[in-house]
């Protein structure tokens, strides 16, 4: 199935239900339907992928931290920041307090031990980052707002999607010259991420460079025009 060409004139009640038996087998295959259509959404901007995604998600394993963490992403597409927030909180509080509290001491721990909290490790840097990026939509972004975001590039160092959080964060701070450091890194690391782009042209301009702003508005474009 190649969820990026879905519309919802394609991915109606009978191709969710043709998925059924699948998703008896195997509730993690509705996660990822549920990931698939909301970057279906993206590129078409067609609600009607989000109330899909809704549906595969009331059968995916409720309470685990996947779940709640895709559910606020869902939330968060539908334009409500603050509820999206408090599903990634949900979603931390949902990882057992002994994973937890070993994910706060990860650069302490052994490779065995982080070997085993690998997925948790993901889990967790993606809710408190997603924690960040949320509140700059939210407004009344703080030091603590950085905070979530340090700890979740504690997990994943050098993530470059994290250091576009961590430039936004950063910006909405007035920081504005580490803000365009992160965002420059930011674009290294991810060159083809229309999203990243635009975060580094918002940078740019507040630091008055507005030719190299325009060119990297331009450059998020083009990627655009040549996304399926």
């Amino acid at each position: 199935v190649h969820l990026f060409q879905l519309t919802v004139k394609d991915a109606d009640r009978a191709f969710v239900e043709a998925l059924a038996p699948l998703r008896a087998s195997n509730p993690r295959l509705c996660i990822d339907l549920a990931n698939g259509l909301l970057q279906c959404h993206t590129r078409t901007n067609d609600s009607g992928l989000l109330d899909l995604a809704d549906r595969v998600l009331t059968e995916a394993p409720q309470g685990q931290p996947t779940t709640v963490l895709v559910q606020g992403d869902v939330v968060a597409a539908r334009g409500n920041p603050r509820e999206a927030i408090a599903l990634y909180r949900e979603a931390m509080e949902a990882i057992p307090a002994a994973d937890r509290e070993a994910l706060e001491r990860w650069v302490e721990l052994d490779r065995e031990t982080r070997e085993r909290l690998a997925g948790v490790r993901v889990i967790a840097a993606s809710a408190l980052n997603n924690m960040a990026y949320r509140q700059c939509e939210a407004g009344g972004v703080t030091t603590d707002t950085l905070d979530l975001v340090e700890r979740a590039l504690t997990l994943l160092p050098d993530n470059p999607a994290l250091r576009d959080t961590r430039a936004l964060v950063l910006l909405e701070l007035d920081r504005v010259p580490e803000a365009r450091a992160e965002a420059e890194a930011a674009a290294m690391g991810l060159p083809d991420d229309p999203t990243v782009r635009l975060t580094l042209a918002r940078i740019l301009q507040r630091s008055e460079a507005f030719a190299a702003a325009r060119r990297e508005v331009a450059a998020a474009l083009a990627i655009l025009a040549r996304t399926p």
